[in-house]
């Protein structure tokens, strides 16, 4: 649509020096016409450039609207303008006075795209920037879990495998069967753990549901599984 308004103000703009004073050599190259062609051809450029550089850009269609607003606009504004203008302050000639409001449409066709375009721009590395922050914000947080998690996992292997270590080395000197059983039910626990955490990270959520335990149950089986040496444990109901 850009593109086609451009080059319909350029052929308009042409059409109406011809048919003013016809299409002639003399009529090509004279002061009028030149002078309008360097004038106004910069714009057009624009305007031709502007639509091309649209159509082939990676902006979002959805910044088309506004940018149509701001070339319309520009060229409708500076038009009306320069049209109050011609009004009081007309030219000695009818060819004249079509050939400034021609102009002034160019023109401020010209600068509202430009006006659009450097506006979706801006939008444009502005909306970047900030799905940028949020993905790096998002991508911090996922890292600070994992660092969270592994902590986590970590502590719950090192118990089982202090006990399964204590009681190994224990085995070694008494070869007492009871502390291969305890090295066998440290192995378990870490197998335990280790499947727990692949389900829950292969499943990809977090755990949000909780619900109340008994405490003198959870203590009893941790003090099961922890090397206590001549501690005891007495638990108060």
């Amino acid at each position: 649509m850009i593109r086609i308004t451009g080059a319909a103000l350029f052929v308009v703009y042409c059409s109406v020096h011809f048919w003013f004073n016809g299409i002639s050599a003399e009529s090509v190259f004279s002061i009028d016409f030149v002078v309008g062609q360097v004038t106004t051809g910069p714009f057009i450029a624009v305007i031709l450039y502007g639509g091309y550089w649209l159509q082939h850009s990676n902006l979002s269609e959805e910044r088309y609207p506004r940018i149509g607003v701001w070339f319309l606009g520009g060229l409708g504004g500076f038009l009306l303008l320069n049209l109050v203008m011609i009004a009081v302050w007309p030219a000695d000639a009818t060819y004249n006075n079509i050939a400034w409001a021609l102009f002034a449409a160019i023109a401020g066709g010209a600068i509202g795209l430009g006006i659009g375009l450097f506006e979706a721009r801006a939008i444009s590395r502005a909306v970047t920037a900030e799905r940028n922050r949020v993905k790096r914000e998002e991508l911090e947080q996922r890292n600070e879990q994992l660092e969270r998690f592994a902590s986590i996992v970590s502590h719950d292997l090192r118990n089982p495998l202090n006990v399964a270590t204590g009681r190994l080395a224990l085995a070694r000197e008494t070869h007492a069967e009871e502390h291969i059983d305890a090295v066998a039910s440290a192995h378990d626990r870490m197998e335990t753990i280790i499947d727990r955490t692949l389900t829950l990270a292969r499943s990809g959520q977090s755990v949000e549901d909780t619900h109340p335990v008994d405490l003198a149950t959870v203590a009893e089986s941790s003090w099961e599984n922890v090397p206590t040496a001549d501690a005891t444990l007495e638990i108060d109901n």
